[in-house]
């Protein structure tokens, strides 16, 4: 096994723990997880109970479709695609209103807003370095 391949799989793991520790810490922490979609500003009320919902099946599907060796490149597009939409909307929300987006949980409610983006921004960067070399093969 070569060293290029051992840094693509760790780096699968690493995107797909953190989008099962996103989707559990939703279900885990479920109330909490609905009252941070209520105090948000940019979420239309009448769409909250869908998002409940629905973000935690999209994480649990992403981390499940990441262990396919089949799926793993439309995957990690779409994966992109959440982490920089979230990313997004974290700046928006914390740049246009008082209220604190993030419904993360677990080590990330001890983040400040500037460390979030910088973690968000680093696994936004992973995910695009795989992409990169997924699509070079």
């Amino acid at each position: 096994m070569n060293f290029k391949y051992l840094l693509y799989r760790i780096s699968i793991f690493i995107i797909s723990i953190l989008f099962l520790f996103s989707a559990l810490y939703k279900v885990l922490f479920f109330y909490q997880f609905e009252i941070t979609l209520y105090n948000s500003r940019l979420i239309p009320e009448l769409s909250i109970p869908f998002l409940q919902f629905f973000l935690p099946i999209v994480e649990f599907s992403i981390f499940n479709f990441l262990n396919f060796k089949k799926t793993i490149f439309q995957t990690l597009f779409i994966s992109f695609f959440i982490l920089c939409l979230y990313t997004t909307y974290l700046i928006f929300l914390n740049n246009m209103s008082l209220t604190d987006g993030c419904s993360c949980g677990g080590i990330f409610t001890s983040l400040s807003y500037s460390k979030h983006l910088i973690f968000n921004f680093i696994f936004i960067s992973l995910n695009l370095f795989l992409l990169i070399s997924k699509s070079s093969k």
